[in-house]
């Protein structure tokens, strides 16, 4: 209880005082401190936890963490190219250089080969409360438009929405035409673009590849010690109650399942299953269930 309070109090010291005590360790420490530069990818689908993975990041004073609206690092939302970062990685004033890849999901694996030192954290979270995120998020709805239109627009042509298609095999594509149709309302037009995108960790070999940690949402959500001391430690920063803290519990399951067309409710299912098989965890998390 004494540790939980101690936490809680650790959260007030957050926005200007966290950012201008972090700056001050790292113009005075940081260039004494001859540990190497490494990068670390946060990768998963837009509402999928990661802007939570970013702040719980951020609390480190020998993190340089860039979220996709960083001029320096983003256009659009979407990465600069490879010489961009690397070159911004050289200058960053952490050793551990944080960036985060939604719209660029198709470029983990050049990325991991590109820049020095790298890995990625991939995260799913399930697709029930992903949709109702979307659902609340007016900003999202605004300007990534998931809905039916889009969808069928990618159905037709992959490359017909920008990053939203890109490195999409020919059988994930044979799956989002057979599922979308006019009629499909934007919950489903939602959850098919999170099959879609999810699928790309399979897809892209990223599976197989020991760079990558998988990591569920809803294992952080109900293990925040446990759970982010592990993946914390995979990529090299020691555990942090204070860091640890930005750890919502309440978030997983918090509203009524919306509305799915259920063959694509059935789909996200088997994805989720599929990822979760291989996904670490230190607190074991509930399988979605199958639809039928």
């Amino acid at each position: 209880m004494a540790k939980d309070n101690r936490a809680q109090r650790l959260t007030r010291f957050d926005g200007l005082g966290l950012r201008v005590t972090k700056q001050l360790w790292q113009t005075v420490a940081r260039p004494f401190d001859r540990r190497a530069k490494s990068v670390l990818i946060i990768a998963g689908v837009q509402r999928s936890g990661t802007n939570m993975m970013v702040e719980i990041l951020e609390r480190f004073f020998r993190t340089a963490v860039y979220n996709e609206n960083h001029p320096a690092a983003c256009t659009d939302f979407e990465l600069h190219d490879t010489p961009t970062l690397r070159r911004l990685v050289e200058r960053a004033p952490g050793d551990t250089v944080v960036f985060k890849a939604l719209c660029d999901l198709d470029r983990v694996p050049a990325l991991l080969d590109d820049l020095p030192g790298a890995r990625a954290v991939w995260v799913m979270r399930r697709v029930e409360d992903v949709v109702n995120s979307h659902g609340h998020t007016k900003f999202l709805s605004a300007r990534n438009n998931l809905c039916s239109t889009r969808m069928n627009n990618i159905a037709v042509d992959a490359l017909s929405e920008g990053w939203r298609g890109r490195g999409m095999v020919a059988e994930t594509h044979e799956v989002v035409r057979r599922h979308a149709h006019p009629e499909m309302t934007n919950q489903t037009a939602v959850a098919l673009f999170w099959y879609m995108r999810n699928a790309l960790y399979f897809d892209l070999g990223l599976d197989r590849d020991p760079r990558v940690r998988p990591l569920l949402y809803e294992h952080l959500a109900r293990a925040p010690h446990r759970e982010g001391a592990a993946w914390l430690a995979w990529a090299g920063l020691p555990p942090s109650r204070f860091a640890l803290a930005k750890v919502n519990a309440r978030s997983v399951g918090r509203q009524a399942a919306p509305a799915i067309d259920p063959a694509v409710e059935q789909i996200c299912n088997d994805l989720y299953n599929r990822f979760a098989a291989q996904a670490p965890a230190t607190e074991p998390a509930a399988s979605m269930a199958t639809a039928g």
